[in-house]
């Protein structure tokens, strides 16, 4: 594969980001991000960390994976140089019975919210530089690709994501004899499978079982293994916060739609990292209760950590694959208001994407680079929408 160059920004390496959440000044928030080409800016502006940097590249590996006898299936998205080439979804499936089961989805879907082409180059070359490592952890009966928008976005802002689909917990595996479901098994088997692509990622195993070179060194010396971030929708946001319990290379998590005691408990106080949370407030998949725990979580987490709540969100807003079916119908079109039983309408999972998308970048932009204006732009700048509410602590 080949590999394209460009001259990249890259600060200097830094110990944890706790610093990086220290009251912020007028004047940070007058730096300059390059939003264009190889890092070129001339027009003054602050950064907007809804703008795509790069275009982003695309690949799927196959690893043998942490436990013996099981194969990981892996996404990784990264900054390239290449042109974007749109391609539909089941283009991530390579098993034919599961490619014709999304297809069969796809062309009859519960709803009208699925977005079905990638906006990335499928085995492009990779952009010259240096890149923070982030693992992304899909919800229960969901897919390596399931917010690939979300991936797609935070490698066009500079990251390399990489995201595997969780054996026994697929959309696939669901109705099958391999379902494992929500259960602390399967959940100490996810967190298995995030630390092992840390591992992987930042060299220190090989990429055993990835025939195809996916995962040759182009890809791989492009990771900036002293940066690196964990976050997940839904039970991979219970997976990330407990991972980042786990393994102290974690310097940052977020969290979407989930809190992190269930099924196994966590304890606030063992997470020493900056954290960010989602609420989505109509969340009918782990109804109010659910959302009050996250609020809860976010009380109990030690400073610095960040709550975004989002109005007439359902809890599969955040996802590409909302409406695909009836187990994501949540957060797609009409509903019914959890907290008043009265119908109304989701927020458009494309302004929740784009909304979560966008934050999740100026926080791992502020919390793994140390770069102020991220945060200023977190602070300052964002709620971009009258839906969205945001909290921090500590408070400005």
């Amino acid at each position: 594969m080949s590999r394209t160059t460009c001259p990249a920004l890259r600060p200097a390496k830094t110990t944890r980001a706790i610093a990086a959440f220290a009251p912020l000044t007028a004047v940070a928030a007058l730096a300059v991000l390059a939003t264009t080409g190889c890092g070129d800016d001339s027009d003054g502006d602050a950064p907007d960390y809804g703008i795509r940097v790069h275009d982003v590249g695309h690949r799927t590996a196959v690893l043998d994976g942490p436990r013996d006898g099981e194969h990981l299936t892996v996404e990784i998205w990264y900054p390239t140089l290449d042109a974007p080439e749109p391609a539909l979804l089941t283009t991530f499936v390579a098993d034919a019975d599961d490619r014709a089961r999304l297809q069969s989805s796809l062309d009859n879907p519960a709803g009208s919210c699925v977005n079905d082409t990638t906006g990335a180059s499928r085995d492009a070359g990779v952009r010259d530089g240096s890149y923070p490592l982030l693992v992304f952890s899909h919800c229960l009966g969901c897919m390596r690709f399931s917010s690939f928008r979300i991936a797609e976005h935070l490698a066009a802002r500079g990251f390399v994501v990489v995201a595997p689909d969780h054996g026994g917990n697929t959309w696939f595996d669901v109705g099958t004899d391999a379902y494992t479901g929500l259960t602390a098994g399967a959940l100490q088997r996810r967190v298995e499978d995030v630390r092992y692509l840390i591992d992987v990622m930042t060299g220190a195993l090989p990429p055993d079982g990835d025939t195809d070179g996916s995962l040759d060194d182009d890809l791989l010396t492009a990771v900036d293994s002293s940066r690196i971030g964990v976050l997940g929708h839904s039970f991979g946001s219970v997976t990330s916060g407990h991972t980042a319990v786990a393994d102290d290379r974690v310097g940052a998590v977020a969290g979407i739609a989930a809190p992190w005691g269930l099924p196994t408990a966590l304890n606030p106080a063992d997470i020493n990292v900056p954290t960010l949370l989602y609420v989505a407030r109509e969340d009918n998949s782990i109804s109010e209760v659910g959302n009050r725990l996250i609020r809860t979580l976010f009380e109990a987490l030690p400073e610095p950590t960040v709550k975004i709540e989002l109005a007439d969100t359902g809890h599969f807003g955040f996802n590409d694959v909302a409406g695909l079916d009836t187990s994501f119908s949540a957060g797609c079109g009409e509903g019914v208001r959890q907290t008043s039983g009265q119908p109304f309408v989701y927020l458009d999972p494309d302004r929740v994407i784009a909304l979560t998308a966008a934050s999740l970048a100026a926080f791992f932009e502020g919390s793994l680079l140390q770069d102020e204006r991220a945060l200023v732009w977190l602070a300052d700048t964002f709620p971009l929408d009258d839906a969205v509410t945001l909290e921090r602590r500590p408070a400005p």
